[in-house]
């Protein structure tokens, strides 16, 4: 099912929660103090009620109030920063392909293990939350702002550029890829590779650098694949990619 349809029922259940459940409750409140409006607040917390949802089908179980409440550990985040607009949104990607670079033509294949893990995010995230290639397209410019902004200890406030929920999305596609927010992940790289020493300057300039050029790339690649297969053009040539890679 698509998101938006997802998204009017998830609402619905969070509006009756918000009578009496009180991890809802208080995750509410906490957006609302963050400056949030009323349906800020709600779109973002059915982004959870997504997740926990799946979780329970995959699972096979019953809702838990004290699942839920863990799930929703995420939403406490520092959520200040500066106001940008769409306008303003589309200048500071601008300058940080300016800043950082782009993948040039020709030059893709140092680059390939980057784009395969960031085209199988893409896919998999569409898939899971019902996303059409517009709304993955935001959340995608979203998750290359907060990295920057991560790398230069910034922080922006993108809720006037897009829907609160697909922000919220690209928090946590940004926080869950990105080792020096996600201290398992970090931990796991290491492991794999016992040479890895992530306090190392160049180390974190190069992880940031690269993750936001594959991410500028698939960008440009959804408005060219749109443009040749049409409608959701880019999740249709993904899902070709990657049906070819399991044969």
């Amino acid at each position: 099912m698509e998101w938006t349809k997802l998204k009017e029922q998830y609402v619905e259940v969070l509006k009756k929660e918000l009578e009496e459940t009180e991890p809802t409750i208080k995750a509410y409140q906490y957006l609302i103090d963050q400056g949030y409006d009323s349906e800020q607040a709600i779109d973002t917390l059915a982004v959870y009620y997504h997740m926990m949802t799946m979780n329970l089908l995959e699972k096979k179980k019953e809702y838990e109030e004290s699942e839920w409440d863990t799930i929703l550990k995420p939403i406490y985040q520092k959520r200040d920063g500066k106001k940008i607009n769409k306008g303003q949104m589309s200048s500071l990607l601008r300058r940080i392909e300016k800043e950082i670079g782009k993948i040039e033509q020709g030059n893709e294949e140092e680059y390939l293990d980057g784009l395969m893990f960031y085209e199988s995010q893409a896919l998999n995230f569409s898939q899971y939350y019902g996303l059409h290639t517009n709304e993955l397209a935001y959340v995608l410019k979203a998750w290359t702002i907060k990295l920057y902004a991560d790398y230069k200890n910034e922080n922006y406030d993108l809720l006037k550029c897009m829907d609160a929920e697909l922000n919220e999305m690209a928090y946590l596609l940004e926080k869950d890829g990105n080792p020096y927010s996600n201290g398992a992940l970090a931990e796991t790289m290491m492991k794999e590779d016992s040479e890895l020493d992530l306090n190392d300057p160049e180390v974190k300039k190069m992880f940031f650098s690269s993750a936001i050029q594959c991410l500028q790339r698939i960008i440009m690649s959804i408005d060219f694949w749109n443009k040749q297969l049409g409608y959701d053009g880019y999740i249709k040539y993904l899902k070709n990619v990657f049906l070819k890679e399991e044969k």
